[in-house]
């Protein structure tokens, strides 16, 4: 099992999204929205309607899967090591190491954009003490790649108002 960050896209909400090919009386009815996870069941035809909406929804936008970032960080442990690293290098850095010491024991967290600007700065000081090796343990990421991930994703969560999803 790897954890991955992601944050979804706003296409969705300004309209860029291709048209859902599912007739609208269903939709309609049912009130689908492309950040919901599937079709509800107990409509006419679930099982086609549920892979049409999911084949839709992975490939509305430009965006694969509606995401306009994502990252694999690793598995559980991979995470606990890049909170111990970061914290050896930063003892200030507590929002960053706390939520993946959180995710690496929870496998799931949902940190929003004020959560976000926390991790942003507190990247921006890690990063800019210049003390992250870039040397990785074999088939694992770099602290230094993780930070630079993490830095990425909370841009990104600031720049379209969503949250970073963490599982």
């Amino acid at each position: 099992m790897t954890i991955d960050i992601s944050v979804a896209c706003d296409c969705w909400e300004r309209g860029l999204c291709r048209p859902c090919p599912i007739n609208p009386l269903i939709l309609s009815s049912i009130g689908v929205r492309r950040d919901w996870q599937a079709v509800l069941p107990g409509i006419d035809n679930y099982e086609t309607v549920r892979k049409e909406f999911q084949s839709w929804k992975d490939t509305a936008c430009d965006h694969l899967y509606g995401k306009a970032y994502i990252f694999t960080l690793g598995p559980p442990d991979v995470l606990s090591r890049i909170a111990t690293d970061i914290n050896s290098i930063d003892e200030n850095a507590t929002q960053l190491v706390r939520t993946l010491n959180y995710v690496a024991f929870t496998l799931y967290c949902i940190s929003g954009t004020d959560d976000a600007k926390w991790f942003s700065k507190e990247a921006a000081e890690i990063l800019a003490t210049g003390k992250l090796s870039d040397t990785q343990p074999l088939g694992e990421v770099s602290t230094h790649a993780a930070v630079i991930a993490i830095a990425k994703g909370s841009e990104t969560s600031i720049k379209y108002s969503k949250p970073i999803i963490w599982y």
